[in-house]
């Protein structure tokens, strides 16, 4: 994602927004980009930190929001992947509000790792918050003791798991009887269910995006096994029909 600049210092990046550099250097080229939202976010924490204080001054309390993820394109991803898991989503399981639960696509937390520090990104966080708002909301405050965290390559909430989750092992399902564990445990789909779905487009469907997994089960082949890839397949949900994919007619 973010090529050679995947490894930043401190340094490095001062670099990229220094318009003046030392005689005989070139600015970067993103130079004069990086100083405009360096300015812009100056000039929004001068406007914040203005407001706050007439607030406080007139006795009215601001409450602000904080979301519990940030992007996996933010600046805090970019400059501290260590704490991020950065090949999982964040979202929420399936319920009545949505069948496919909900994919926020912003990182988990590698809480392991932040408190090598004692949770320093998170105490730098509310600090900046702090200068603006006398109390905030955190947007799910669950994601402190767990989170429904998906596997890279999902784009609905429905192949998740709480994260942290108490496990269940597989002496203790086969001391109640449970033994047929890759039907419990493998992704797999059957025809029946296809059918339902894919009526007379089932045939070349079936031929081209699935395998014989055995016991009257199918399972999806590789390149089409999670469900970004079957969303490419399909054209993105771009209208391309159960006909149309991957030039199938």
């Amino acid at each position: 994602r973010w090529g050679d600049l995947a490894c930043p210092t401190m340094a490095r990046v001062r670099a990229l927004a220094d318009l003046a550099p030392a005689e005989g250097k070139a600015p970067s080229p993103v130079a004069a980009e990086a100083a405009f939202w360096r300015w812009l976010q100056w000039r929004l924490h001068l406007q914040m930190l203005e407001t706050s204080q007439y607030a406080a001054s007139r006795r009215v309390v601001l409450k602000g929001d904080l979301p519990i993820g940030v992007d996996k394109g933010s600046v805090d991803a970019w400059m501290h992947p260590r704490i991020f898991r950065m090949r999982t989503n964040t979202g929420a399981p399936p319920d009545a509000f949505d069948p496919a639960g909900q994919n926020w696509g912003f990182p988990t937390y590698d809480w392991e790792a932040m408190a090598e520090d004692g949770y320093a990104w998170w105490r730098r966080r509310l600090r900046v918050l702090a200068q603006y708002f006398h109390a905030y909301r955190i947007d799910h405050i669950l994601g402190f003791f767990r989170i429904w965290e998906l596997p890279a390559g999902t784009t609905t909430g429905l192949l998740g798991r709480f994260r942290p989750s108490v496990p269940l092992w597989r002496e203790e399902l086969e001391s109640h009887g449970v033994w047929d564990f890759d039907r419990l445990c493998a992704p797999h789909i059957t025809l029946d269910v296809l059918h339902e779905t894919f009526g007379e487009d089932l045939a070349p469907l079936a031929a081209r995006l699935t395998e014989d997994a055995g016991h009257g089960r199918l399972r999806l082949v590789r390149g089409a096994d999670t469900e970004d890839r079957i969303e490419a397949l399909f054209g993105g949900g771009g209208g391309g029909g159960a006909g149309s994919v991957g030039g199938i007619d």
